[in-house]
């Protein structure tokens, strides 16, 4: 290869050495760029004042549901005192729905029979539904208490560790994108001078 080609390669490779740093710098202000709007300071506040909030809802109703779970134990005994009392007037109705149709009852205290059978029916669903309210009661058990608060407390924990991380991230990305600005823009500059260096040593040559 003659002196004329190999120094016009020279010349070439060091414009193009010259234009990537170009290029390799200005991708690292872009890069620099979009990394402090993603890593937004007021962004990442924002999110965890909401992280923050809602652990802070979350403690309330923990409050709140200790509060409930204090007054399942005597409302558990009040539903089982009236399913008692409940069960034993049913057969009292009953039996004064019977004597209602005597014709005697009928003739001193008229016809009682749809009093006596209404009341009969809503004891009678009254009755049902205290069943099944003592059940799910009576499934209510300490156990369930422990697990519901366990995961209440579980919860608000890993979101006061979501609000601490969200703040750490924002600063390790924006230390990040700084020191990656940093080294391009240096890489760049070393790029930038080799090829300013082989050009100006073609022209002493030339």
């Amino acid at each position: 290869m003659s002196a004329t080609k190999s120094n016009r390669l020279r010349a070439w490779l060091a414009g193009l050495q010259l234009v990537c740093s170009l290029l390799l710098a200005i991708a690292s202000v872009v890069l620099y760029q979009n990394g402090r709007l993603i890593s937004d300071p007021e962004r990442f506040r924002s999110l965890a004042e909401t992280v923050g909030s809602y652990r802070t809802v979350l403690e309330n109703q923990r409050e709140v549901y200790l509060g409930f779970y204090a007054m399942i134990p005597p409302y558990r005994d009040t539903v089982q005192a009236l399913d008692k009392f409940v069960a034993k007037n049913i057969p009292f109705v009953e039996k004064v729905d019977e004597l209602s149709e005597l014709p005697l009852i009928n003739q001193f205290c008229g016809s009682i029979r749809p009093i006596t059978k209404n009341l009969h029916e809503t004891l009678v669903g009254l009755q049902k539904s205290l069943e099944a309210t003592e059940n799910a009661l009576e499934a209510y058990t300490t156990e369930t208490h422990q697990n519901v608060l366990a995961a209440i407390d579980n919860t608000t924990k890993e979101l006061a560790e979501i609000s601490g991380l969200l703040q750490q991230q924002a600063q390790l990305v924006r230390q990040t994108t700084l020191i990656l600005l940093a080294i391009g823009l240096l890489t760049s500059l070393v790029f930038a001078l080799n090829a300013c260096f082989h050009l100006a040593s073609l022209r002493q040559e030339g």
